[in-house]
């Protein structure tokens, strides 16, 4: 079996996760901060569940489920960010080990790891600063654009087939 989905199934899931994350952008504008409650935190988290579907991002997930709730959009993505550090620790207590032994040269193996820590880092940084001065709707046409995108080629692709 192929490793990626389908693009039929993939291009209409960025297009209406692309509606949602417009939708969960115009809120943000009016959204006044407020604390993340239990219920919250639940909410957010059954968000990040979703990302299992094909076309969605753990991160716009729980992003745009926080801004429907009432987060600010700095808040949102922080918060966001934070639920990724458990599992993205316990993968790396897992695989590391793993890849350090199977290594011949460690010398690699720890360059990649630092590049991969340091440039994301960096995109977390600019994203929270970005974030603080502008909106996500660059992000809401990215996902419409994707799905055009992807949806011309399978026609081109399907004419050239067909």
């Amino acid at each position: 079996g192929s490793v990626f989905l389908p693009p039929p199934l993939v291009s209409p899931t960025l297009a209406l996760l692309g509606l949602v994350r417009w939708l969960a952008a115009r809120l943000a504008g009016r959204a006044a901060g407020k604390t993340v409650s239990l219920r919250d935190a639940l909410l957010i988290g059954l968000a990040q569940a979703c990302a299992i579907i094909p076309g969605t991002s753990r991160s716009g997930a729980t992003i745009s489920m926080a801004l429907f709730l009432g987060q600010r959009r700095e808040s949102a993505a922080r918060f966001s960010f934070l639920r990724a550090l458990p599992i993205t620790a316990g993968a790396a207590l897992v695989k590391v080990p793993a890849l350090l032994r199977s290594a011949e040269d460690h010398g690699p193996v720890l360059a990649g790891m630092l590049a991969a820590a340091l440039s994301g880092f960096l995109a977390i940084r600019f994203l929270l600063s970005y974030v603080k001065v502008r909106d996500y709707k660059p992000f809401v046409y990215y996902r419409f654009a994707f799905a055009i995108l992807v949806w011309g080629l399978l026609l081109v692709r399907r004419a050239h087939l067909g």
